[in-house]
This record gives structure tokens, C-alpha cells and sequence, in this order.
């Protein structure tokens, strides 16, 4: 069951932000509105504190997001959109998130793809002392002979 709350009193208005809560009541994501043609989109823990801030964008190049929720009403994962003005080519990145709203796994995509984007490797993990997206590495070892 996903719970979230319009807060506006007795009617909704595009100048007051969405809340979506966890199943105990406490705020899960804040969903901004929207001001100068961004709006931010922030994930807290069940403590209240922030764990992740992104933004929808309609400027000349457009970015949009898609969240999904856990039963417990964290967001379970994000498909962030983005589409730079009069590029060939849009871009999709896919974040996993645990049941506190705490970011794991990132996947990059670009349309249409090229040989070289199936070649590289687009998976990204959390750093969460530095609070960054880190490129997953590939290691190389060297055979072990018996």
C-alpha cells in the first residue's frame, strides 16, 4: 500500500508540495513545486533525514522522473528521463533504492544505443560516505595454475 498526501488544506494546489509517506506516517519523499521550471524531488529515512535530492527540469532540454515505491512506502526505484534540446539521442538512468530510501545501484542508457554503449559498463554503486555515484569495476585476474 503506497500512502501519500496532498498538503493544501481542503484542495489541491500546484503551489504546495506533494508528500508521500512511509506506512508508519512519517515523510518518505517531498515533491516540490514547481518554481522557474525545476522542482526538486528529495527521499528522507524514517529518522527524518535527507538521503537523496534530484530535480524535474523543463528548459530547453527536459528532464523527468518516475518513481516507484517498497510496500512500506520508500521509493523502491526512479527512471529519471532526460532529453538535452535538439540532441539525437535521449539518456535513461535507473536508480535502486533499499527500504530507508538509501540509494544502491544506478544504470545508465542512451537511445539509441551504439556498439560502444553495449561495450561499457553503465552500472554505478552508492558511495555513501562520499555521497556519490562510483562506475562499477571490472578486474582482471590472472589464471591460477595448479
Amino acid at each position: 500500500m503506497i500512502l501519500f498526501l496532498f498538503i493544501s488544506g481542503l484542495s489541491w494546489s500546484q503551489d504546495q508540495p506533494t508528500i508521500y509517506l512511509y506506512a508508519n506516517g512519517d515523510t518518505s519523499v517531498i515533491v516540490y513545486p514547481w518554481k522557474e521550471h525545476r522542482r526538486a524531488i528529495v527521499l528522507y529515512d524514517l529518522k527524518g533525514k535527507q538521503t537523496f535530492e534530484l530535480e524535474d527540469v523543463r528548459l530547453s532540454y527536459t528532464v523527468w522522473n518516475k518513481l516507484s515505491f517498497h510496500p512500506n512506502g520508500a521509493v523502491k526505484k526512479i527512471e529519471q528521463h532526460s532529453n538535452p534540446g535538439a540532441s539525437l539521442y535521449s539518456y535513461k538512468s535507473t536508480m535502486t533504492f533499499d527500504t530507508l530510501n538509501n540509494p544502491l545501484t544506478k544504470r545508465d542508457e542512451k537511445f539509441p544505443s551504439d556498439l560502444q554503449d553495449l561495450e561499457k559498463s553503465n552500472t554505478w554503486f552508492w558511495n555513501s560516505k562520499q555521497k556519490n555515484w562510483v562506475p562499477q569495476e571490472t578486474m582482471e585476474c590472472q589464471p591460477v595454475k595448479p
